[in-house]
């Protein structure tokens, strides 16, 4: 849980923000707040995805598929849960290239399945990577984007919740997310995914 004492979690939501908040969550104050009701929703997700698992690779990557795992992700906090944005931000495509780079993300990853092209830990990296840069929805990207890759995996064999992104390294969560954000930043300037799929193993 976030400390809302000092620091980050104290901070106050933006009003621009807070509108988007759902009925039932509108009275949040700050981002510690909004952050321990998002973790709550998520794993409330997570744990309806093992409940009702995806049959196949081919029932995974389909777009309605993508936006229903969001959905689950978020829809108790943000009301643009599982709906792709529809403003410019500072990574991802165009809002309205979205759909279509998600559904070639979509078909070129099944087709890297079907074809053996790479293993199954780095068709799952791949895929997470990809999907990031696409930034389909508002927010909630990074982590929509390991749920679908850790679903992924399973379907390929990879075992339960195969990808722990450096949870087992024993390195404080700040230290995990900014080698995390490097390996994702390094991908993108030269397309080497080694980075990626040694912190998405360890």
């Amino acid at each position: 849980m976030v400390d809302t004492d000092t620091g980050y979690g104290a901070t106050e939501v933006d009003e621009d923000v807070r509108e988007f908040l759902t009925p039932r969550r509108s009275a949040l104050l700050t981002l510690a707040e909004v952050n321990e009701h998002e973790a709550e929703n998520i794993l409330l997700a997570v744990n309806w995805l093992e409940s009702h698992p995806y049959s196949s690779t081919s029932d995974l990557l389909d777009v309605m598929s993508i936006r229903e795992i969001h959905k689950r992700m978020f829809e108790d906090v943000w009301t643009w849960a599982g709906k792709f944005r529809s403003k410019e931000t500072n990574i991802g495509v165009a809002p309205h290239l979205v759909t279509t780079h998600l559904a070639v993300l979509l078909r070129n990853t099944q087709e890297q399945i079907d074809a053996e092209a790479f293993p199954a830990g780095e068709v799952c990296v791949r895929f997470h990577h990809a999907l990031v840069s696409i930034h389909c929805f508002p927010n909630g990207n990074g982590r929509h984007a390991r749920v679908a890759a850790d679903e992924l995996g399973r379907l390929l064999g990879l075992g339960h919740r195969p990808l722990t992104w450096g949870s087992k390294t024993g390195l404080p969560a700040s230290e995990r997310r900014r080698r995390y954000l490097q390996a994702l930043r390094t991908a993108d300037a030269t397309g080497q995914f080694d980075e990626l799929l040694k912190i998405a193993f360890s």
